[in-house]
């Protein structure tokens, strides 16, 4: 699968939505980090476990966070 570079844009590709309780390693997950829920402004690749990969300019680059704190 060819994913588009925007966040904007990958919200778009025709995929399957799968629920937190049954996310798999390498799934993407898409947030809201400007306070409006209905707003995706960030991605992130789930990397089991409850945590995901992301990169943050705030926090200093690439990191590996948790779902609970998100």
């Amino acid at each position: 699968m060819s994913l588009p570079r925007s966040t904007r844009e990958m919200i778009n590709v025709d995929a399957p939505l799968v629920s937190r309780g049954n996310l798999k390693p390498g799934d993407l997950l898409f947030f809201s980090t400007r306070g409006k829920k209905s707003v995706v402004s960030h991605a992130a690749i789930y990397a089991g476990n409850q945590q995901f990969i992301h990169s943050s300019s705030r926090r200093g680059g690439v990191r590996i966070d948790s779902l609970d704190d998100a």
